[in-house]
């Protein structure tokens, strides 16, 4: 049976394994993993209780990439809402830590009152474990809930394994159960709305913070070695180095 099809980011030694769609799902082989361990699991984004339909992804580096996606049509207490008439925007960066960039806006003509809910789940399990899917469950992980986002951490003995979810959405109303995290948003036609995600991984009580500005095109490194050609052939070859020094 064919494995199922997994995007991978990985910049300053944490590395991301999620569909094409963008999401993270515990049952594909998915999740963020910070030294030989998945430290989140789940990372699934829905509207009014459906997904999101994906139109376009495109991978802009190692560690960054981005999806666009519309509602499904949707029944609202005045009416039902097409598909198409809300647009989400995924933009990712991964060094070190996890950010993610939500871009919201619709087109109905009115203002409109939606509800985006993310799903999220930690596991703390063994790459090997992952890659042999034999998961045994772990009991002693801890769920804190914090006024911006939820904390997960997992000890045994001396090992420590953690993650910090935060959110920043201006006055947004958040609300937060158990793995969900619920924002009830209001949009104006046409107006934009923007949060931002962050996960970060803790190992032995370290946070791995984000390398730089997660909100920075990611840079490339420049080649050690030089070569004389037409545009497309040189672009490959600093490519082709630049994954090697990544590596």
């Amino acid at each position: 049976m064919n494995e199922p099809s997994v995007e991978i980011l990985y910049g300053a030694g944490v590395a991301l394994a999620c569909g094409h769609d963008g999401e993270i799902r515990a049952d594909d082989l998915h999740g963020l993993f910070a030294a030989d361990c998945r430290v989140l699991s789940t990372y699934r984004l829905a509207l009014g209780g459906l997904p999101w339909q994906l139109l376009s992804r495109i991978r802009q580096g190692h560690g960054t990439a981005r999806w666009t996606y519309q509602n499904q049509t949707m029944r609202q207490p005045r009416g039902d809402l097409p598909a198409g008439s809300v647009f989400l925007e995924l933009r990712r960066r991964l060094a070190g830590a996890l950010h993610d960039d939500l871009r919201i806006c619709q087109f109905t003509g009115a203002p409109l009152h939606v509800r985006l809910v993310l799903l999220l789940d930690a596991d703390f399990s063994d790459i090997f474990e992952v890659k042999s899917r034999q998961l045994p469950p772990r009991v002693a992980i801890r769920r804190t809930i914090t006024h911006d986002g939820v904390t997960y951490s997992y000890t045994r003995g001396g090992f420590h394994r953690g993650l910090r979810v935060t959110a920043s959405c201006g006055d947004c109303e958040l609300q937060i159960a158990g793995s969900q995290i619920t924002f009830e948003v209001d949009l104006e036609h046409a107006t934009p709305w923007t949060c931002c995600l962050d996960a970060v991984p803790e190992v032995d009580h370290v946070a791995l913070e984000f390398e730089g500005d997660p909100h920075d095109d990611e840079s490339i490194d420049p080649p050690q070695v030089e070569i004389e050609a037409d545009g497309l052939l040189r672009r490959a070859f600093e490519r082709g180095c630049s994954d090697l020094s990544a590596l």
